[in-house]
């Protein structure tokens, strides 16, 4: 893969926080690692410039060349909506989609410290693989109560708490976006409890790396039925030594 970096005057210094660090750096190798799947044999280019109080990225590709490898199997997206909430959590925002001369472009802007940066640009949005998915599950539920052979009465008040069971229960371990914004490194584990949900996780998803030595991790689901999950991460002293997202990953 051939990739050219843009890199503005005076991008490199100051130090960025560690949190916009860690987000640039994926967002960086998310959409190489896109690029490479969908578009093999295209150049990339990465360019990295900052602005008053903020840094933006864009990785850019062409279309693939018509003469290069097969692109790989189209994936459900889920990378793009993980790579947005890690941006998110660092207060910055993303934009993924086709470029307008054609091809892939994303972008994300970064705060260089302090505030989080306005919410201005477009959140990826569910591929048509996954609503697919959605709706394959949908039809499924349903022919499934269809086989069930109970009284009416019975069978009525069995929909309705099911409906009710399922809702609820993922709900339990559902962490809100903004509940996880305002969480703060450093704040005892005691005062964070109204903003965390009812349930942690039972384990962190599949390929989950390991706390730091020293580091208890709890999990929390970013939505009902994501690949992905809000990770929390304590010191010995039960204070929050830092917030990320992590994702399942195959083995």
């Amino acid at each position: 893969m051939t990739v050219t970096l843009e890199q503005a005057d005076g991008t490199a210094t100051p130090a960025l926080p560690a949190m916009t660090g860690h987000a640039l750096h994926h967002v960086v190798q998310e959409s190489l690692t896109n690029a490479a799947k969908h578009a093999p044999g295209a150049a990339v280019r990465v360019r990295i410039g900052r602005a008053a109080g903020q840094v933006e990225v864009t990785v850019a590709n062409p279309a693939r060349p018509a003469a290069g490898p097969a692109a790989g199997p189209v994936s459900g997206g889920s990378g793009l909506v993980g790579l947005d909430e890690r941006v998110r959590l660092a207060g910055g925002a993303l934009r993924a989609g086709p470029a307008p001369e054609g091809g892939f472009a994303v972008s994300a802007r970064l705060p260089t410290a302090g505030e989080p940066l306005p919410e201005s640009y477009e959140r990826p949005q569910p591929t048509a693989a996954a609503r697919e998915l959605a709706q394959a599950r949908q039809r499924v539920r349903r022919r499934l109560r269809q086989m069930v052979t109970v009284p009416p009465a019975l069978l009525a008040a069995l929909t309705v708490l099911s409906g009710v069971f399922h809702l609820v229960s993922p709900s339990w371990t559902v962490l809100e976006r903004d509940h996880c914004t305002a969480l703060r490194p450093g704040t005892e584990r005691s005062r964070l409890a109204p903003l965390l949900p009812f349930f942690a996780l039972d384990a962190p998803p599949d390929g989950t790396p390991p706390p730091p030595h020293g580091w208890t991790c709890e999990y929390y689901s970013i939505r009902a039925g994501s690949d992905s999950a809000y990770a929390l991460c304590f010191t010995e002293d039960d204070r929050l030594a830092g917030k990320s997202v992590v994702r399942r990953r195959d083995r």
